[in-house]
């Protein structure tokens, strides 16, 4: 059975409806990623610290996670995590861009003196 032509007219424009917004997404995904660990590494700099992500990845929900990551002050300080995901967070000043979520796993801090502390992984409300 075929469908009347403005049927099938209707189905094609609600699937390129559909299908518009993950293709953008696709298209501009890795220049995000990029321009986040840009970012990242930039701001780290400007602190006097050295930053090193091994991955980047925006999910579809805009959640930003990071892989291997490692924040260091030369000899001083060196913290290294497998994983932080930053994510939006639902509030007024997440309407602006100021409200994140951020979570992290197994992380490491090396103090000066060979201490060693292993942090329990956590969940933060950054606004």
């Amino acid at each position: 059975m075929r469908l009347p032509i403005p049927t099938r007219r209707t189905l094609l424009a609600a699937a390129i409806a559909l299908s518009a917004p993950v293709v953008g997404f696709l298209l501009v995904r890795a220049t995000i990623e990029g321009a986040a660990r840009t970012r990242i590494e930039r701001e780290a700099r400007a602190l006097g610290l050295s930053a090193t992500i091994g991955t980047v990845r925006l999910t579809p929900w805009l959640s930003l996670e990071l892989g291997d990551v490692v924040v260091e002050n030369a000899g001083r300080l060196r913290v290294r995590s497998r994983s932080v995901v930053v994510g939006p967070r639902l509030s007024p000043l997440g309407l602006v861009g100021r409200a994140a979520h951020v979570a992290t796993t197994e992380v490491l801090v090396d103090l000066p003196g060979g201490v060693r502390l292993d942090v329990a992984p956590g969940d933060w409300v950054v606004e």
